[in-house]
């Protein structure tokens, strides 16, 4: 039987996919996850998600996994409203696997973890309404593995609860994690995107393999930008959106999107080469030449996707985005 008032329920099933959804305002006077609960199943994944402003009951959360296998890739959750001994998520006698997800509790855990395996990569769990470090992790008889990861208090965050009389089995290895404020942009169109000046960028675990990653982030984003992930459920641009450059010299990349072609325009240049290089996301150069004002460059050997242009004067460089169709 599921539980009353849970937006997504999931039990004794096997291989289910939560994709690309917006959970919100749910409320949860008694049970468990008042977002998602998952019981009693295996494969689940949950990608791309965005998981705000519900309401669970009295030590309880937001999404509760009981004895199940899941994956959790690229999700936000944020906004909980809770008061007493909630959490983000609550995991007993499960295995997880979270992959650059961004938790922000209110004022309590981002994970609680009983009898369980909880591998974390390349995350950020943080309460930036905090004024001091909180606890982001409670665990109990778990193995914990973290990896590349932005950890509220470092491993200060991080708390082993023993059950009552007893000795704790709990084991824990960690790499590459930092504590640095992650410099949420709080108030921008992506809450809790990353500006240009947060420790997370560039500082997600460097092979990718194996971690089910989407082809973009939450905002639409390429998820892997100047070769390298960033920590989080956002990606920060390494493209220049807006320069000064492309605002008063009228810099014009098209058509964009290209199909088969584009011409660079750059108003007020003449008799002057332009420095052209092509880089795809991973920050290889697939094309790179001298050329003139309003040429025409042929994209019949790219690949569909997304590149940088970066077009250099003597006086300054700048760098659009282009996709080539």
């Amino acid at each position: 039987m599921a539980w009353p008032k849970v937006e997504v329920y999931i039990s004794n099933s096997a291989n289910v996919c939560v994709i690309d959804n917006i959970i919100e305002d749910n409320y949860q006077d008694y049970g468990h996850g008042a977002a998602i609960t998952v019981q009693v199943s295996t494969g689940i994944s949950l990608i791309g998600n965005i998981i705000r402003n519900n309401h669970p009951a009295s030590h309880y959360s937001e999404v509760d996994f009981w004895g199940s296998q899941v994956r959790m890739v690229g999700n936000l959750l944020y906004n909980d409203k809770y008061t007493v001994k909630r959490a983000g998520i609550i995991l007993e006698g499960s295995e997880l696997l979270i992959v650059n997800s961004t938790i922000v509790p209110n004022n309590f855990y981002a994970i609680r973890s009983k009898n369980s395996t909880l591998n974390i990569i390349n995350c950020i769990f943080n309460n930036p309404a905090d004024t001091t470090n909180g606890n982001q992790i409670n665990m109990t008889n778990c193995i914990l593995n973290i990896k590349n990861s932005n950890i509220e208090g470092d491993t200060t965050g991080i708390i082993i609860t023993p059950p009552y009389q007893q000795s704790d089995t709990s084991k824990f290895t960690s790499q590459g994690i930092i504590s640095a404020n992650p410099q949420f942009a709080v108030l921008s169109a992506q809450p809790y995107s990353l500006t240009y000046n947060s420790a997370c960028i560039d500082r997600g675990l460097a092979d990718t393999t194996g971690l089910f990653l989407p082809m973009y982030d939450l905002a639409g984003e390429p998820r892997i930008e100047n070769t390298r992930i960033d920590m989080g459920a956002y990606e920060y641009p390494f493209y220049l959106p807006i320069s000064k450059f492309e605002k008063n010299d009228g810099l014009n990349i098209y058509p964009n999107p290209a199909n088969g072609y584009f011409m660079i325009d750059c108003k007020g240049i003449t008799n002057r080469l332009l420095s052209i290089r092509i880089l795809n996301l991973q920050g290889q150069i697939v094309m790179s030449q001298l050329a003139p004002n309003n040429s025409r460059f042929e994209t019949t050997d790219l690949k569909s996707g997304v590149y940088i242009v970066k077009i250099a004067t003597p006086e300054k460089t700048v760098q659009q985005k282009l996709i080539v169709m």
